[in-house]
């Protein structure tokens, strides 16, 4: 037996109504949540340049004086010219992350040390970095 047949015309209208709520509700949080999706992909994306735009300026710095190997650093280099590159790599990996740790857009970022194993940055809401 068929809708009408069990609770009359007005019950399935009445179904029927509710079906169709059912489904914009569904629609809507379909699209809402790939706005949400497209808006951490904007997130991401902006996060990742303003990253590169640290790294990019920490690069430049070594590269025009402004940031040094210590003192220190600098006698190893003299000793032994191989570990120059691991120390450039190190001077600019600190300011980065100096950088960044001050960059208030960047807040939402945990920062590793200098030196230290694993993620320089990690975003734990989008799993990134």
């Amino acid at each position: 037996m068929g809708l009408i047949g069990i609770g009359g015309a007005e019950a399935g209208t009445a179904l029927i109504e509710r079906l169709d709520r059912a489904v914009a509700a569904t629609s809507r949080v379909t699209v809402e949540a790939s706005e949400a999706t497209s808006i951490a992909a904007e997130d991401v994306a902006g996060t990742t340049a303003r990253l590169q735009a640290h790294v990019d300026q920490a690069v430049a710095d070594y590269e025009s004086g402004a940031i040094r190997m210590s003192a220190r650093q600098a006698r190893a280099v003299g000793r032994n010219p191989n570990v120059e590159q691991a120390y450039r790599g190190q001077v600019i990996d600190r300011a980065v992350k100096e950088a960044v740790r001050g960059d208030s857009d960047l807040g939402h970022l945990w920062v590793s040390r200098s030196g230290e194993f694993g993620l320089d940055f990690h975003d734990i809401g989008t799993n990134t970095w």
